[in-house]
């Protein structure tokens, strides 16, 4: 009797260790052995383990990469009908694709507030923007074609897409870059040390909005393709987990940690570039990249934002109070997201000008002459 009661204590002990075990492969932040899923890790296959202080990277040379399109181009317009066999896409002042020559004045302020940033890569389906002095040797053009691995996923029209493929950017481009929509610009001086150090690594930005998103927001593809991202996450790391989205301004990514997150996920990679517009099971690239840098490499999470975001609305009074701000307060970079119509007023036009040549009045280097706001805005 005595032999089973010690075979049963026995049988109990072991079930706890092994329910105990269990435990700690799945629970976050675990220091047991990580699951398949982590182990085949690119970085973890070195023989190393996931200690975020084991990796660096170095930023000897920062270039900055704009993503950029005409989409009042008759071809552009024509291509992108074609490509989603509708007219969805079709209006050439659709806010996806339009261009409010933000581009122009994008450049004049990195001459202005980032004069240690030399060369500049546009990536393009192919168009060149009008002003622009392709003669500077410090201007190059990259196609689409060069940078997708898969030629049957052109033309496309999406950003995550385009993104995806950043890895196989030109070896020129250097080890580090930051990336800006033509949207995107710089309010005040940013140096280096801004986005990245080799004494704190990388600064990470984060925004309020968590991942998963809440149920009120899944109504939309871009929050859906970052609640599919945390979802790879949480199968890598074997957690469910909380994270936070970046903050939506221009983004330093580092040539490697980006090659470590197609190396991690290169299905879900070649998949999102097969989208020819957004797809809620596209991976969202600043997301990622701002989980793997936390996760793995040498960071420090901002206590704020240096990016101020503003919508853009057709409402001008708005619009000269909020331009009013951004001009008084100087931030150091500024997003203004386009949420027009398709034909906006000539009262918000006429205020969005006078904002822009407030803040940059003197050309730059990277245009081919004089050009006005008229000149460089196709809607």
């Amino acid at each position: 009797m005595r032999i089973y009661s010690k075979i049963l204590i026995g049988l109990v002990v072991l079930g706890t260790v092994w329910l105990m075990t269990i435990h700690m492969i799945l629970s976050p932040g675990s220091k047991s052995t990580p699951p398949k899923s982590l182990q085949e890790d690119p970085l973890l296959r070195e023989g190393t383990s996931p200690d975020r202080e084991q990796y660096h990277f170095e930023c000897n040379k920062i270039s900055i990469v704009y993503t950029w399109v005409n989409g009042s181009d008759p071809e552009h317009i024509e291509a992108r009908t074609l490509r989603s066999g509708s007219s969805t896409y079709s209006s050439p002042a659709n806010n996806r694709f339009r261009d409010l020559g933000g581009l122009l004045y994008s450049l004049r302020s990195l001459e202005k507030h980032a004069p240690w940033i030399k060369d500049v890569y546009i990536v393009t389906s192919g168009q060149v923007p009008g002003f622009l002095d392709t003669n500077n040797p410090n201007v190059h053009i990259v196609p689409h074609s060069q940078i997708f691995h898969n030629q049957d996923d052109l033309p496309t029209f999406s950003s995550n897409a385009i993104e995806s493929s950043f890895h196989n950017l030109p070896e020129s481009v250097g080890d580090c870059f930051v990336y800006l929509n033509d949207d995107m610009f710089f309010g005040n001086d940013v140096k280096p040390a801004d986005f990245w150090s080799p004494q704190t690594g990388q600064i990470l930005f984060k925004s309020g909005w968590t991942a998963p998103p809440p149920e009120s927001r899944m109504n939309n593809l871009w929050h859906r393709s970052i609640g599919f991202t945390n979802s790879l996450l949480d199968s890598l790391w074997g957690e469910f987990a909380e994270r936070n989205y970046a903050s939506h301004g221009p983004y330093f990514f580092s040539m490697k940690v980006l090659r470590h997150m197609f190396d991690s996920f290169p299905r879900e990679f070649n998949l999102t570039t097969s989208h020819p517009f957004r797809n809620e099971r596209d991976v969202s690239i600043p997301f990622l990249y701002n989980q793997f840098t936390q996760h793995y490499y040498k960071h420090v999470v901002a206590e704020k934002t240096i990016n101020s975001y503003l919508k853009m609305v057709d409402e001008p009074t708005k619009m000269h109070k909020d331009f009013g701000k951004i001009l008084a307060n100087k931030p150091k970079t500024v997003c203004l997201n386009d949420g027009l119509d398709d034909e906006p007023s000539n009262e918000f036009l006429y205020e969005m000008h006078n904002f822009f040549h407030a803040m940059f009045p003197r050309k730059s280097k990277f245009e081919l002459h004089e050009d006005t706001f008229l000149e460089s805005l196709q809607l």
